[in-house]
């Protein structure tokens, strides 16, 4: 499973290594900036769902179906990107 924000961050690795290619160091810089912004939000991403998660179990609340044991696991992960 992937969210949203790697596919994001994993996007912006693969443009880097066109810039890169391209020389485009102008743009390879902006790029840089935007995947230390993205994997900020991917630790904020995951903080979140485990916060969630922990008021799933304080409110006691039955979820519908069992998959949070295995989505709980995944964000308790380190956090897995591509590099270059």
């Amino acid at each position: 499973m992937i969210t949203a924000m790697q596919m994001m961050l994993n996007d912006l690795i693969s443009k880097r290594e066109v810039y890169e290619n391209a020389s485009m160091h102008q743009s390879v810089a902006t790029i840089e900036t935007s995947i230390e912004l993205a994997e900020y939000l991917l630790k904020k991403e995951k903080e979140q769902f485990l916060d969630f998660l922990e008021w799933i179990e304080v409110a006691d609340i039955k979820y519908p179906f069992n998959n949070w044991k295995i989505i709980e696991q995944y964000y308790k992960e380190p956090i897995k990107t591509q590099t270059p």
